[in-house]
């Protein structure tokens, strides 16, 4: 829910921070920043200003806790940057990933029988590009992204894959997990999107891509 909070300020010498000062002196409007001169009577000129600004804030807002889910639940530990797949199948990949995050306290020993349980049920290929398997549950020990890049693609149900992301859900996150869950595969549907990240060099190019690609969709 989105909350704002309205001051009305009389001394102008304050030293507090606001994101949106609306003021009828120009000389203030002019010295502090994010203010927005208004006339006494507001105009329609002046609606449009406040609403501009209000839209802006919002975009920056958004975009920062966007940023700092990526941070949380896209895990450098679980990244594998531009492997061969030449001796791999899917689930010889499925097996891999998910050993690492079991080692790494993710997961328990059972989330590889519900990872190959949702396989069986429906292929988790995308056509853009990008796999996403996934166990059939919400009972991950914590919420994380393993992603795994791939030198050339490979077949995965009949699709060619180039890009691997496992997820394992807690239940405790599982509502902030699914709300950036569902930006990223929207991100991922992309083929464009998942070309360019497929293609990145290390983990930190990859994340700067995905957050760039995460404020060009808002």
């Amino acid at each position: 829910e989105n909350e704002a909070t309205i001051e009305l300020i009389e001394n102008e010498d304050y030293e507090e921070n606001f994101d949106i000062i609306l003021t009828t002196n120009r000389d203030v409007a002019l010295e502090k920043a994010g203010s927005i001169f208004i006339h006494p009577l507001l105009t329609t000129k002046d609606i449009k200003k406040i609403t501009s600004r209000i839209q802006t804030k919002k975009k920056i807002l958004e975009n920062n806790i966007r940023g700092q889910q990526i941070d949380r639940y896209i895990v450098r530990s679980l990244y594998s940057n531009q492997i061969d797949p030449s001796e791999l199948t899917p689930a010889k990949i499925r097996e891999q990933m998910i050993s690492k995050m079991e080692k790494q306290t993710f997961v328990t020993p059972e989330f590889k029988e519900k990872v190959e349980k949702r396989e069986q049920m429906a292929p988790t290929s995308f056509p853009s590009g990008i796999a996403i398997p996934h166990s059939i549950k919400n009972d991950a020990l914590q919420s994380g992204v393993s992603i795994m890049t791939l030198q050339e693609p490979i077949y995965w149900n009949d699709v060619k894959v180039k890009i691997i992301a496992l997820v394992a859900i807690s239940k405790k996150d599982a509502t902030e997990f699914n709300d950036f869950f569902e930006k990223f595969v929207g991100i991922v549907s992309e083929p464009i999107n998942t070309k360019r990240l497929s293609m990145v060099e290390s983990f930190e190019e990859f994340i700067r891509k995905l957050k760039m690609m995460m404020e060009e969709s808002e």
